[in-house]
């Protein structure tokens, strides 16, 4: 919000002699969590390719800079330990180790710019669908296949199509 201000508070950590700022951050990465306020509402989160949680823990510490609470309805990942570690520490309400294709069922039309889904997509697990309320969906789909860098399989990465699915899911 423009023109508003917002403040946290959270147990230092911190080696002596650091900025304010340097402190906040290294408490922050040393495990401290930013200390809830009495009037805080709940941000409903899914957290798709989540591996070990960082893109969740940048979500989290963002959502609880501006007093909200994040409760991790659900992560998805296809490495089950990272799974466990992301909820471990995020606390996930269910933790699905599996792939997201076989989640949401949905067919793509067409190519390139004029591509478009055959039919609105529809979550065909459960777990997800056992979802009533969701605030914000994140998801990090792998990106080896689409660099440069990747000269082997880049263009024919399987990897590259689960953007997609990710659309399909949000």
């Amino acid at each position: 919000m423009a023109g508003s201000e917002w403040r946290t508070a959270l147990t230092s950590v911190a080696d002596e002699g650091l900025s304010p700022e340097a402190s906040w951050w290294q408490s922050i990465l040393r495990g401290q969590r930013i200390d809830p306020v009495a009037s805080v509402s709940k941000l409903s989160l899914v957290d798709a390719f989540c591996g070990s949680g960082g893109l969740g823990l940048g979500v989290a510490a963002a959502a609880e800079a501006v007093h909200r609470k994040p409760e991790f309805a659900a992560t998805i990942d296809t490495d089950h330990e990272a799974v466990s570690v992301h909820r471990h520490n995020l606390g996930a309400r269910r933790s699905l180790a599996q792939s997201v294709t076989g989640l949401v069922d949905y067919h793509v039309q067409g190519t390139g710019g004029s591509a478009r889904f055959g039919y609105e997509p529809e979550i065909v697990s459960e777990a997800l669908t056992a979802i009533r309320t969701l605030d914000v969906f994140v998801a990090g789909p792998p990106c080896q296949g689409h660099s440069n860098l990747n000269n082997h399989t880049r263009r024919q990465d399987p990897r590259n199509d689960l953007y997609v699915t990710t659309i399909a899911l949000g």
